[in-house]
């Protein structure tokens, strides 16, 4: 292996990623070799069908990265670890029960294959980025932060020792269990990521920013059975169409290009937590040209928009919400030049590319040893 450094090049880098989600795959596809291991089995996308990370498969993707083939490992953790009865029946679920039996043995063996990462050759940086709504690490997935260079998490909690709930410790971290040497280290580890927009979403939501504004606020999206946010805050939108406010609120799921025409077409977009905080709407809203309304923060976030010069957020107590759609409303020349900031925020960072661009930036530092790029492995 050649370890002399060289000024970064990030066009040259060499990425694999391994998992049930795709970062690196969507940001940096013409770099990234991305294999699946997901219990819902390979599933096509426009780039697709991607290869599973099978068993066997998995040993000559080791030793691609022991002989150097690549600049960086990115791992996506699963939910449910390999041996548990809901990882199994949905395997079946999405193979034996759609007729597809050998695509149950490559789908199972891929779910075998994650707990192999644990002997991934030390030679190249691995990180991990979790994706997931859950607010916590799962003790299956603790064993990573043995090997990664940064455990990067979406649904990251204001107090990181939260994600430990359950896992590390049975309950709240107490103050023994943070002051324990090597559950430290291990949250030195933890970075906050945001949700990122993929490229296809971005162009569409660029093209109707400027739309002609036709309403005050629009809102669309699933209201039962999800955040209470939602369920309790839709009903003040009767309240703000009884003080005068053009309220778009659609109950039926648009198309997504109606949906982002809605946004650019109103002031403000109502953007509260769904499953988890971090949410695309607050991104495709901003894109769009609408200034996102959003329920408080409860996640250590990356890159944040700001209250005010982005975006607004509101407290989910009383009338919060009605008092700040109404105060924003007072002033739209404020409202197009907030829209304007929170379109280039996003795109400065919170594009797919852009997530890529910082975790390559903390994981490999100010320089890198470019390798030159394999073949797949088939």
């Amino acid at each position: 292996m050649n370890t002399e450094t060289i000024p970064r090049d990030r066009s040259a880098l060499r990425i694999l990623e391994l998992g049930d989600n795709m970062t690196f795959a969507l940001g940096k596809p013409k770099q990234t070799d991305f294999y699946m291991a997901s219990m819902r089995g390979n599933r096509s996308k426009s780039a697709g069908p991607w290869p599973e990370m099978t068993l066997a498969r998995i040993w000559r993707l080791f030793a691609r990265v022991r002989r150097g083939d690549y600049d960086l490992v990115v791992v996506q953790p699963p939910i449910y670890p390999w041996w548990h009865l809901r990882s199994f029946l949905t395997v079946v679920k999405n193979t034996l029960l759609r007729g597809r039996l050998l695509g149950f043995f490559a789908t199972w063996s891929a779910t075998l294959a994650f707990p192999l990462l644990r002997f991934l050759p030390c030679n190249v940086p691995m990180v991990v980025v979790d994706m997931n709504d859950s607010f916590g690490i799962f003790r299956h997935n603790v064993f990573l932060f043995g090997r990664c260079h940064t455990y990067f998490k979406r649904e990251l909690p204001i107090d990181k020792w939260h994600v430990f709930y359950r896992s590390g410790h049975r309950n709240l971290p107490t103050a023994n269990f943070r002051a324990k040497p090597r559950w430290r280290r291990r949250m030195d580890k933890i970075a906050p990521l945001g949700v990122g927009t993929v490229q296809p979403a971005l162009d569409r939501a660029l093209a109707s920013f400027g739309s002609e504004k036709k309403t005050d606020l629009f809102f669309a999206g699933t209201t039962f059975a999800t955040n209470r946010v939602r369920e309790e805050g839709v009903a003040l939108l009767d309240r703000l169409k009884a003080r005068g406010v053009v309220v778009d609120h659609v109950t039926e799921t648009l198309p997504f290009g109606d949906f982002i025409d809605r946004c650019a077409q109103a002031w403000l977009t109502w953007s509260p937590a769904g499953f988890g905080w971090e949410c695309f709407r607050h991104l495709e809203a901003s894109l769009a040209g609408s200034v996102p309304v959003i329920s408080s923060p409860t996640i250590h976030r990356y890159r944040p928009m700001n209250h005010g010069e982005h975006c607004f957020f509101y407290h989910v107590e009383g009338e919060d919400l009605v008092e700040t759609v109404i105060e924003a409303l007072k002033d739209k020349d404020k409202l197009a030049r907030m829209a304007e900031a929170a379109r280039d925020h996003v795109l400065q960072h919170h594009t797919h590319e852009a997530l890529c661009d910082h975790v390559i930036d903390v994981a490999l530092g100010d320089t890198v040893a470019p390798r030159p790029s394999a073949e797949t492995v088939q």
